[in-house]
């Protein structure tokens, strides 16, 4: 059923964070100590190298959305620019780096709301307080994998590495 709902889906996100999920699992599972986080980031490598090749013209839009993302955050990287920021600024954002290269507007233009990455959304829209507070939850979250059971934890692993290309939590704007 998992499997059926990921293919339908069409989300490579889901695809790499189901698959990178499984495979902690896997390794734990089978005590496979030594290989644990090296094995799991050479899947992830060869996964998003795959999964780059499956819609290269989305993924290309995604790191060009990044890479505006990048100049707001140089603008206000202590306190970011507010909540909703991201929705109401990066469009101008855009526009001011096509003014500069216009040579790029033809190809890259588009009408975006999202950050396609919720971490780097939280460090546009609450600057380096926002950072630190995920960080902190993060912390949390893993530190407390002894007392946690490992479906949780893994279920929680595969929802940050979905959102970091996509916007799981964006339809919950703090």
């Amino acid at each position: 059923m998992l499997i059926a709902g990921l293919w339908l889906s069409d989300s490579r996100a889901a695809w790499l964070s189901a698959g990178l999920s499984l495979v902690f699992a896997w390794l734990r599972r089978f005590k496979i100590k030594g290989w644990t986080y090296p094995g799991a980031a050479a899947i992830a490598l060869l996964g998003l190298f795959f999964l780059y090749g499956y819609r290269g013209a989305s993924a290309d839009s995604r790191i060009f959305i990044w890479r505006i993302s990048s100049g707001m955050i140089s603008d206000a990287p202590v306190w970011g620019h507010g909540p909703g920021a991201f929705s109401g600024r990066y469009m101008l954002y855009q526009a001011d780096y096509f003014r500069e290269f216009p040579e790029r507007a033809a190809r890259d233009i588009g009408n975006n709301l999202h950050a396609f990455n919720e971490p780097l959304r939280w460090c546009i829209e609450y600057g380096l307080p926002g950072m630190l507070l995920l960080a902190c939850i993060g912390f949390g979250v893993f530190r407390s994998g002894k007392n946690t059971p490992p479906v949780v934890i893994y279920g929680l692993g595969a929802w940050f590495i979905f959102s970091l290309f996509s916007y799981p939590a964006g339809v919950f704007p703090l």
